[in-house]
């Protein structure tokens, strides 16, 4: 396509001094795999002093075995933001469990809602679940997820980062429109996949975490980059001058950000940055859409 064609004169470079990517139909491909040329291009982004950060709604256990090869360590954002610690490091950056009060509370309004969904627990790094379904159990199989089978939900004592729901076949409009209604202004209710729903402490986001890694390290959002493919990586953009949803998104997902980068399936997150680190390399924005010239 010529250059008269895209939008915006001369074409520029931005300095990006993080990027921040979330994992399942992002970074991950959709077997749940992380391509191997994203270990070569973290240690280019290491060289270059460019901090990456994952942000995901996964465990932070599991998150540490995704990226157990990097022995340099990576900032993770775990529980959609629940909780923000170095994958090589014991002491977290940020950490908010749920009041117990809370969770008590809110299992009981999730009883009473009689929804065809199930629901389990997620501590730090451990998801606690009362007879699950062998679908359920099998998502937590492949997702890398460490559970435990309880009798009761309401006798679980360890801190709770966030409540979720699991319905097999994917959420129905009834599933979300229902505990949205119930939870507005006491949680935060998002849609995290096709079939997960998390309800999370008011003001726990994948943005809100990755504004206090901005602050903690004074980095702008013009020196941003993030990557996301769902509903619970929309305040995340909202972080970033250079927010890139995935081809792979849904349409309203695409909306929110400003650029569309290639399917997770086609490595994208990682075409993207190499893209932006290649030598001579420039940002061009096409008339009218939200594609990215990579």
């Amino acid at each position: 396509m010529p250059y008269t064609e895209f939008f915006g004169s001369p074409r520029f470079k931005p300095e990006i001094k993080l990027i921040a990517s979330d994992m399942d139909g992002t970074l991950l491909n959709s077997q749940g795999r992380i391509n191997e040329s994203f270990f070569w291009l973290i240690e280019e982004l290491d060289r270059r002093d460019i901090m990456f950060v994952v942000c995901s709604g996964r465990f932070y256990a599991t998150l540490v075995r995704n990226f157990q090869r990097i022995k340099s360590g990576l900032v993770l954002i775990a529980h959609n933001g629940a909780i923000i610690q170095r994958s090589n490091f014991g002491k977290p950056i940020f950490e908010r469990s749920m009041e117990h009060k809370m969770v008590i509370s809110a299992l009981k309004q999730l009883s009473a809602l009689n929804l065809e969904a199930e629901i389990y627990l997620a501590a730090k790094s451990t998801a606690y679940v009362m007879k699950p379904s062998a679908e359920l159990k099998a998502e937590f199989i492949r997702t890398d997820v460490d559970f435990v089978e309880t009798p009761s939900l309401f006798a679980v004592e360890e801190g709770i980062k966030k409540i979720g729901l699991f319905q097999r076949g994917g959420l129905s409009e009834m599933t979300v429109r229902k505990v949205k209604e119930a939870f507005r202004g006491s949680f935060e209710c998002v849609v995290s996949g096709e079939v997960w729903l998390d309800i999370m402490s008011i003001n726990i986001s994948k943005g809100r975490a990755l504004a206090m890694l901005q602050e903690r390290f004074r980095i702008s959002p013009e020196n941003t980059m993030v990557f996301g493919d769902y509903y619970n990586d929309l305040e995340l953009f909202q972080q970033a001058e250079y927010s890139f949803a995935m081809a792979n998104a849904p349409a309203e997902v695409k909306k929110a950000a400003r650029f569309v980068a290639p399917d997770n399936d086609s490595n994208g997150v990682v075409r993207v940055i190499k893209r932006y680190l290649a030598e001579n390399s420039e940002f061009s924005y096409l008339i009218g859409r939200r594609d990215f010239a990579y």
